[in-house]
């Protein structure tokens, strides 16, 4: 067989494509074996809610096949064949697997990448000094933080660390910027936690242990940026002598006062000495042709002034610009650059004295670890033989995590064993996070060897129906070659592109095919206006309540659709307007309720608000502006007038003003209680908890500050400080069972699917160089000198640098990028997608860095030779709309409006429930003699234990009146008591 002579199988999937399915297929050709099978199988995923699906499957799969084998299934068909059963012999296995791992329940080795590597962190916590009962950290935000605020403290018992802030501060007012450093720092000290930087971690640490190295890197930076402007200004004097000379302006060029020539005025800029030359200017330097006009009275005298020396002179600039851009890019992050050997000793500092493990650091040890150590050791170490690794989404994989599990991989293959890897390239959209898809597209085969390796391809569509196929494929074997022709990187580079999406031709399912509905496909192309409301993204948000009114009347349910948002901005404004929509029109009958993580944020509640004004009250009393907020909140609440009163010092409205006095009386009282019971005391005498609306932002909030208080101490200043730090991460919790739309960035959507998807927002900055993302870079300053990893921040003036490969190869994956993480996006709709984009009737500046720009050009005119897809023969030029497919009947007027589920609400004070006691009831009158009864049931128990007749019984009361546990007093309690009842 194909999978003996080859173990090692790889899965190259599509979306849709039944993958989920085929690895609960291979496993359980591996664990439908023998009973204990699973034993040795471990299966990676990565996200709990895949581990928690594929745990389910598998089991679903085993208790079906233990009850009935079906002939007719292809899985049982594969799973006969592979295991060479008949249907009895499968199902008794089944049945006997089923029974292995539900006795065995902790070896069912289905988990997260994380959780793995975690166990055999925990493996090998003797081994790294740590505690065996260390945490976990998973909010490095925080951890950074606190890391920062560290160093800062520092400075003043550090010399050289305050004359290194102080100079970068000075630095950035002299440009400026902030002095504020903390965001700057913090920026850069992102990059301690990313695979980038530790690729180079150990160099970078080797280079800032001498705080020596990075003066010298400094004082050569300045000496070079010196001498650079030294030069420009002595190039400046000789064209200036070389232009006065012959009786010349510089405006007397070609251009008057629009003129190349002025540029030689800016020469010696101490912010950019050599100015940048246009495309077109770029060749003034080897030709006379362009210096002058062909009318100028002076053209022979600009002519001679060329020859003499203007046309060498400028043929400098871009030499020396490129030169002073590439000290300018590793000058922007020097001063930060210099803090962060104080950044890893603090960030060293901390995870000892708090005894924790950042999530971030348990894939570069198991990378060590499998480095240095042989297989088998690090297996005895975690506790598990495993024999087969099954590998799900290995296109997410970082290049620290496969280089963790290779070495194990490679065992197993040595031993012949059978292992897995299921991934799609063009769902790769975690590049972010570590993810390498290069693994996927050629790495690993390359690693390992193609005689290990068997390539599969799962090339059918299950999800979708064929009209949306037929887009996809049809869209997919253009948007690369369209994204290709607007790069700027070298034809290697750009080849990733289409490499990535050479099988994205998908077949429809039989089933699919056959349906009576073929789906739909509809993109609409918005062009702004001038007038009010014409903006791109009012125009959306005008046409989405259109957008759901009319899916209803298809017959669609709200939880048939999503919204799919490329930021979580855009998301929170589709939420409000729906929300706001629905509010202002309640009559109508249709829903527009909708379930998302960037909605229903709990800071926006006025009761949350009310709840947090009060706190910040009680934390400072004198804080009038946090009392009249608050009873301001209460007043919108409560639907009372909101008057002058209100916001006055010296009064309050007759509507509150009771519960006023009534807050004012309880504040004492509410300082002495702990941070939940003041919260839900707060409820109660704001009257909120009557409020039936606002009850879920109410439970939510309680349950803020329940987590809070679960991990930190429970202070009120503790909590205000991470409410604010928090706020924007707490929602409303609602069941997915829910009937609502979803709204969620695209990132979130990898791995479902909706019957119709909406992207409202089709548009995003393909490259977008604004976000400061930052770049590690090995340079020498000098040819023979040594070499420096520095950071750079990804900007256009890398593209005129010594760094323009670097700014290539990230261009060329952002691109790559934004290709997947469309491809992702309009492969998760079943039935429907309905996308809107803006439309450009003519280019502009950076359009070609627009996805719309390419989408638009697809849809208005290209006609795909590979199944004669007319793109062109589907859109309507005047109403700019691309439309293929028809749409299903109308199934419904409207919709059933469901009434909400009412939430209990119960709450009683602990006191009124308990009731303390003033003594322990022990030393009471009534406890002590409630004790000497007991105490002498123990020892007649304990005597009838160990005697068999009266002389034995005798013995064993001598040695209780010895151990002084009995007197021989005659007070009823004593041995004539006991004695008598041996009589």
């Amino acid at each position: 067989m194909i999978s003996q002579a080859k173990p090692f199988i790889i899965y190259k999937s599509s979306a849709g494509s039944g993958k989920t399915y085929t690895l609960t297929m291979e496993y359980l050709k591996l664990a439908l074996k023998y009973p204990e099978a699973f034993h040795s199988i471990l299966a990676v995923t990565f996200t709990n809610k895949a581990t928690q699906e594929m745990k389910e499957r598998i089991l679903r799969e085993l208790t079906r096949l233990s009850r009935e084998v079906s002939l007719g299934e292809h899985m049982d068909q594969q799973l006969m064949e592979s295991l060479g059963l008949d249907a009895v012999a499968l199902q008794l296995h089944a049945k006997n697997t089923l029974t292995a791992i539900l006795h065995h329940y902790g070896r069912f080795s289905v988990s997260t990448i994380d959780s793995f590597f975690q166990k055999v962190v925990r493996a090998f916590a003797r081994e790294m000094d740590l505690n065996a009962k260390f945490e976990v950290e998973l909010d490095q935000g925080a951890v950074l933080g606190r890391v920062v605020d560290r160093v800062v403290e520092k400075v003043m018992d550090d010399a050289d660390l305050h004359r290194w802030l102080v100079a970068y501060a000075t630095e950035e007012i002299e440009k400026g910027n902030s002095w504020d450093i903390r965001r700057k720092i913090r920026e850069l000290g992102r990059e301690l936690f990313q695979e980038d930087f530790k690729k180079y971690a150990g160099e970078i640490r080797a280079f800032l242990k001498e705080k020596e190295q990075m003066q010298a890197l400094q004082k050569q930076l300045k000496k070079r940026k010196q001498a650079l402007i030294n030069l420009a200004n002595e190039l400046k004097q000789e064209a200036n002598a070389i232009r006065m000379a012959q009786g010349l302006e510089w405006t007397d060029f070609k251009g008057g006062n629009r003129t190349f020539a002025l540029k030689f005025d800016k020469l010696g800029d101490r912010l950019s000495p050599f100015p940048e030359l246009s495309d077109t200017q770029l060749a003034l330097p080897f030709s006379e042709e362009g210096w002058a006009t062909k009318t100028s009275q002076l053209k022979d005298n600009i002519y001679r002034a060329y020859h003499q020396g203007l046309g060498k002179i400028l043929g400098q600039f871009p030499e020396n610009s490129e030169a002073w851009k590439t000290l300018e890019a590793i000058s922007r992050n020097l001063f930060v650059f210099g803090i962060f050997r104080y950044l890893l000793e603090e960030l060293i500092f901390l995870k000892e004295e708090e005894n924790i493990l950042l999530i971030s650091d348990a894939n570069e040890f198991l990378k060590e670890i499998t480095k240095e150590n042989d297989a088998p050791f690090i297996y005895e170490k975690v506790g598990n033989q495993f024999k087969h690794y099954l590998i799900d989404e290995f296109q997410d994989t970082s290049g620290f995590q496969w280089a963790s599990f290779k070495p194990l991989l490679e065992n197993s293959l040595a031993q012949g064993n059978t292992n897995l890897l299921v991934g799609d390239v063009k769902q790769s959209i975690y590049r972010w996070r570590g993810g390498e898809m290069r693994l996927l597209l050629e790495e690993v085969e390359r690693q390992l060897g193609s005689d290990y390796v068997d390539n599969r391809n799962l090339s059918t569509n299950y999800r979708s129906l064929p009209h949306v196929v037929a887009f996809n494929n049809a869209l997919f074997a253009q948007l690369p070659l369209s994204f290709q022709r607007s790069l700027s990187g070298r034809d290697e580079m750009i080849g990733i592109l289409g490499k990535a999406y050479e099988d994205v031709w998908q077949k429809v399912a039989p089933a699919k095919q056959e349906a009576p509905f073929k789906g739909k496909v509809r993109l609409e192309f918005l062009e702004e206006q001038k007038e009010e409301g014409g903006k791109f993204s009012e125009q959306v948000l005008e046409r989405i309540p259109q957008q759901v009114m009319e899916l209803q009347e298809r017959g669609y349910l709200l939880r048939d659709m999503a919204f799919l948002v490329r930021t979580k901005v855009e998301g929170e404004a589709i939420a409000d307007c729906l929300m706001a929509f629905a509010a202002d029109n309640p009559d109508l009958p249709y829903g527009f309720d909708v379930l998302s993580d960037e909605s229903m944020f709990l800071h926006k509640s006025a009761s949350v608000k009310a709840l947090l004004a009060g706190l910040s009250y009680l934390h400072h009393p004198d804080d009038q502006v946090a009392w009249k907020t608050m009873w301001y909140y209460q007043a919108v609440l409560k639907g009372h007038p909101v008057t002058h009163a209100l916001f006055d010092k010296k009064q309050m409205p007759e509507t509150i003003r009771e519960q006023a006095e009534a807050f004012s009386d309880a504040v004492h009282q509410l300082l002495q209680l702990p941070l939940i019971e003041v919260v839900e005391e707060l409820i109660g005498l704001l009257d909120l908890q009557t409020g039936a609306l606002e009850r879920a932002y109410i439970s939510g909030f309680k349950e803020a500050v329940y987590d809070f208080v679960k991990n930190n101490r429970a202070d009120l200043a503790g909590f205000l400080e991470w409410w604010e730090e928090h706020r924007d991460k707490r929602t409303v919790k609602i069941p997915e069972s829910h009937n609502a739309m979803r709204i969620m960035t695209i990132h979130k959507s990898k791995g479902l699917q909706f019957k119709v998807v909406m992207m409202p927002f089709l548009d995003w900055r393909i490259f977008d160089t604004s976000k400061g993302n930052v770049v590690w870079a090995p340079y020498a300053l000098q040819e023979d000198g040594p070499r420096v990893v520095l950071p750079l921040t990804l900007n256009k003036d890398l593209l005129n640098s010594d760094f323009k490969d670097i700014y290539a190869a990230e261009e060329v994956l952002a691109y790559l990028d934004a290709l997947n993480m469309i491809y992702v996006a309009l492969t998760r709709a079943e039935e429907v997608f309905w996308g809107i984009s803006p439309y450009r009737s003519k280019e502009t500046d950076g359009a070609r860095n627009q996805l719309a720009y390419h989408l638009q050009g697809i849809l208005e005119g290209a006609v795909l030779a590979q199944g004669d897809f007319d793109f062109a023969g589907s859109f309507d030029r005047e109403s700019r709309v691309f439309d293929f497919g028809e749409w299903k009947g109308k199934v419904s007027a409207g919709m059933e409006k469901g009434e909400p589920f009412p939430l209990r609400w119960a709450y009683q004070n602990w006191s009124s429930l308990l009731q303390v006691r003033k003594y322990a009831v022990d030393f009471s009158v009534e406890g002590l003699e409630q004790r000497r009864k007991r105490d002498f049931g123990v020892l007649v128990h304990e005597l009838l234990e160990k005697s068999r007749n009266r002389e034995e019984a005798g013995q064993q009361l001598e040695s209780f009146y010895f151990e002084g546990r009995l007197d021989r007093g005659g007070d009823g309690t004593g041995s004539g008591a006991i004695g008598g009842a041996f009589c």
